[in-house]
């Protein structure tokens, strides 16, 4: 009998159970599935920006069963890339989470290789989606026949178009289609933990709008397929967000360490970013959690450690070391300017002979590794000299009484644990000099009116900006360029305003006395303000693009907007509105921009200009009416402020196809029947 029941426990959970467990219901599914579908729509297979090639190679090689740099599949030249880094003669790559993540996709596409060209394979893949999202669309709806009939016509049809326009994809690019495949598949998941998220505070109709603007109403979309860090640590980031929320809302402590698993794997992908988010959430978290008992921090820290652990042990496995990532090795390449504390300092220890060149499928790519770029080369700088020769602890102690004790305790007990480490005090105090030096030069950006402006407000041609790169074409955008929605913020001051005063001195609460909502928008305000001040004295740099830095403040962005009064009201009170409106913006919106194409003929820079202005035109739009809905709701209908805010995501979907489409034609589309519109286009216009 025992024995029975043992067996009757040790059942596999059904895929419902799993299901559950990842989408939630079955919004979510549809919800990943659909944009999933819709990213893939408009891939190209190609390299955007040059970083790309590295990451790449770094696939490649860990494909293969090693870490270093050994087998060059994909090159500029027959050189090296921007973001190769050198330890002891070998080369190494960077953003090793990005190539491991890609690696079980590359396992299905080689298997799936061997029983069809890749072409095919792509097609395949994605007429199954098609299926699959218009079988949940009938259930949803509860029109299951319809639909299948429906479904079953567009994916016999795309399955006749896409095999008769095929042209054939080298079987060398299973690497690089792989690494854009992962990030596609992982720009879904952002729209499908929005849903989750708002969906633990709001009702359905106001989760299910944002979580359809996660991927279609922010820059998330331009970069889906883009093989680029920035939509990974999004990503990771609102996971994070989702859990914390979650552990708050059911009090299910198991949620509350997974949070600090979603944060450590970004260490793995960009070690400085997963330092500050690991930071600034058990910041949060400690001051807001009812209860910091000793066993349920230890759970934290091993969870913690546990995600920690890939990136310990392939910094090991590089350098000796764990604490010392790749970006913390020598740079090789043009540029060598590193978003790292040593990339100016130690550029020049060892360099390949055979140097990059500019040329490629490449559009104002980031020479010199990227993501340490600055207009004013400030990569380096104060940053990796600055170790404080270790003097930070003992002149604390110069303090009188109790406190000195307890803080020169506290640095001795840290400098002991440090000690355990190989090597550490060096690399150690580097970071934190690193560390220090961003977070004040980011908050002494914050007095300077006019670059601010650059970067949140209106873009166009920047003093000091090299576009060079960009064949002289100002195709960059400001953050409420990129995402008119966020113009709604802009209520935020009036909303803190009434409700001081209304309240008074109730209205500031203790953290951990705020509501589960509450202590979420707390993480969420914090995680905005620390990952964009630490970027503030990098930016405006040439091919950023959408700020390209600042894409995880965009889905918090979102939620920050979603969470406001008068917005959730709206979407919830006029949700016709908002639907036929997006689609009416979309709609007219496209037709009006090829006009424009047709017409002006404009170059690359004056049509990305165009859209800059459209855009903020319906960002300060939807402020007046937000705000004007905040003061005066007697006054201004919902269905007033539901148009603008359908108007401000329509015009950001309009500019995503039209950047995937019509304006930036590097590489080959992966499904043959886009690349017959996109022609016929480019033909028209």
């Amino acid at each position: 009998m025992k024995l029975e029941r043992a067996r009757q426990n040790l059942q596999w959970p059904s895929i419902e159970r799993v299901g559950r467990a990842l989408f939630g219901d079955r919004i979510g599914l549809l919800l990943w599935v659909g944009l999933v579908l819709t990213f893939a729509g408009f891939w190209r297979v190609g390299f955007f920006l040059t970083d790309s090639y590295t990451v790449a190679n770094t696939l490649v090689n860990v494909a293969d069963g090693h870490l270093a740099i050994t087998n060059v599949q994909y090159s500029l030249t027959l050189g090296t890339q921007p973001g190769l880094h050198q330890y002891e003669g070998v080369l190494y790559g960077r953003n090793y989470g990005q190539a491991f993540l890609a690696l079980p996709v590359l396992w299905l596409l080689d298997a799936g290789a061997m029983v069809a060209a890749p072409r095919f394979l792509l097609l395949g893949g994605w007429t199954l989606g098609l299926l699959l999202f218009t079988r949940q669309l009938g259930i949803l709806l509860d029109r299951r026949d319809t639909f299948a009939i429906v479904g079953g016509i567009a994916a016999v049809a795309s399955l006749v178009i896409g095999a008769s326009v095929a042209t054939p994809i080298d079987d060398g690019n299973l690497a690089l289609l792989a690494l854009q495949l992962s990030t596609i598949l992982v720009a879904a998941c952002g729209g499908l933990l929005v849903y989750r998220l708002v969906d633990l505070f709001e009702n359905g109709s106001i989760a299910i709008a944002a979580g359809v603007a996660a991927g279609l109403a922010t820059p998330i979309g331009f970069w889906a397929s883009l093989p680029k860090r920035h939509v990974i640590v999004a990503v990771l980031m609102i996971g994070a967000v989702y859990c914390f929320a979650r552990s708050r809302k059911t009090g299910d402590r198991r949620f509350r360490a997974v949070a600090y698993a979603f944060a450590g794997l970004v260490a793995w992908v960009h070690a400085f970013e997963g330092f500050f988010l690991v930071a600034t959430i058990a910041s949060v978290d400690l001051a807001t959690a009812r209860t910091n008992g000793w066993r349920e921090l230890a759970v934290v820290g091993l969870v913690l450690l546990l995600a920690l652990s890939p990136a310990f042990a392939t910094n090991a496995a590089i350098s000796g070391n764990p604490m010392q990532p790749p970006r913390l090795l020598p740079g090789v390449g043009v540029g060598d300017v590193e978003f790292s504390p040593q990339g100016e300092l130690r550029s020049g220890d060892a360099r390949s002979d055979v140097r990059t060149s500019g040329g490629g499928e490449i559009l104002g790519g980031d020479a010199g590794g990227g993501d340490g770029e600055s207009k004013s080369g400030e990569a380096g700088g104060a940053n990796g000299g600055s170790a404080n020769d270790g003097s930070g602890g003992s002149q604390e102690n110069h303090g009188p009484g109790i406190v000195a004790w307890l803080v020169g305790s506290l640095a001795g007990l840290a400098a002991a644990l440090i000690g355990l480490l190989p090597q550490p005090p060096d690399t150690v105090m580097v970071i934190l000099g690193f560390v220090i030096s961003n977070v004040t030069d980011g908050i002494a950006v914050l007095g300077q009116s006019e670059r601010l402006g650059h970067i949140f407000v209106r873009s166009g041609y920047i003093h000091g900006v090299d576009y060079a790169v960009n064949q002289f074409e100002a195709i960059e955008l400001t953050v409420l360029e990129s995402m008119p929605l966020l113009g709604a913020l802009a209520a935020v001051p009036v909303l803190a305003g009434r409700a001081i005063r209304r309240r008074g001195r109730s209205a500031l609460q203790w953290p951990r006395a705020l509501a589960p909502a509450r202590q979420t928008d707390l993480l969420i305000a914090t995680l905005a303000i620390v990952f964009t001040v630490i970027y503030l004295s990098r930016l405006p740099v040439y091919s950023m693009l959408t700020v390209r830095y600042l894409t995880p403040i965009y889905l918090l962005g979102l939620y920050g907007v979603v969470r406001l009064t008068p917005v959730g009201d709206c979407v919830a009170l006029a949700p016709r509105v908002l639907g036929l409106g997006y689609a009416a913006t979309v709609g007219l919106g496209t037709i009006g921009f090829l006009a424009a194409v047709f017409l002006l003929e404009p170059a690359l820079g004056e049509a990305v200009q165009l859209h800059a202005i459209v855009n903020l035109s319906a960002a300060g739009a939807l402020a007046l009416v937000v705000i004007a809905r905040t003061l005066v709701p007697d006054r201004i209908r919902p269905s007033w402020l539901a148009g603008t805010l359908a108007v401000a995501a329509g015009l950001t979907t309009v500019y995503l196809l039209f950047a995937a489409i019509v304006y930036f034609t590097y590489g080959n589309f992966a499904f043959d029947g886009v690349r017959v519109i996109a022609d016929m286009l480019a033909t028209s216009v």
